[in-house]
């Protein structure tokens, strides 16, 4: 099984991996593999930038993604993948890329495409001046994010979206967004666990401490 886990900074994409790992883990299903994948090194020239991606994105897919199989009984976690080459190069590297498609086309039925995605004042709650995303670029990543992911052509989907109330204390925002990762994970582990590929789109998502219970439309 592979899971690609997407989002801008600060979105909660490392705690829903340590999370899912953990459970994962604890219940006997798998040891996940994480896999990082950071920016190319910024000194390159942009020709050499978008080749090292690229290359580096297809050869994951050829020849690790094909090793997680229902046979292997094992998991591959990447923390950030291919969405991310949609969002940030036309904001930050000067340059377009055109292989989403292509890529997700390669991979196998077994991979889960899971976005973790915010309301923008809700990063901006937890952002401490990162020296890559812009704070004023906050609500232009969520949207490129959220537009990478609907075109996604990946058959197994799941996108995690957390609401900022005004009218709730940021701690309790924070919660909210805790209880939507819960929910996720607790969803994803039979999925996971029995290797299915049958076709999903899930999406997880309160407007207030009240929908609490209902977490999934």
């Amino acid at each position: 099984m592979n899971i690609i886990v997407e989002g801008v900074d600060k979105a909660g994409k490392s705690t829903f991996i340590r999370m899912l790992h953990n459970d994962l883990v604890n219940k006997g299903i798998a040891a996940p593999t994480i896999r990082h994948f950071d920016k190319p090194n910024l000194s390159f020239s942009k020709n050499h930038q978008i080749d090292v991606q690229r290359f580096d994105y297809f050869w994951t897919v050829e020849n690790s993604f094909s090793h997680y199989t229902e046979l292997s009984k094992q998991v591959l976690i990447c923390d950030r993948f291919h969405l991310g080459e949609m969002v940030y190069p036309p904001l930050y590297r000067g340059y377009h890329v055109d292989y989403q498609h292509r890529l997700e086309n390669m991979m196998p039925k077994n991979t889960i495409l899971v976005l973790l995605s915010a309301h923008h004042n809700l990063i901006k709650d937890r952002f401490e001046g990162e020296d890559y995303l812009k704070g004023n670029d906050i609500r232009k990543c969520i949207k490129l994010f959220d537009r990478a992911y609907q075109r996604s052509i990946i058959p197994m989907k799941v996108r995690i979206y957390q609401k900022w109330d005004k009218h709730t204390s940021s701690d309790e925002n924070q919660n909210m967004a805790s209880i939507m990762t819960y929910a996720a994970i607790r969803d994803l582990l039979p999925i996971i666990n029995h290797y299915k590929t049958e076709p999903f789109t899930h999406t997880y998502q309160v407007k207030s401490s009240e929908e609490i219970e209902n977490v999934r439309v």
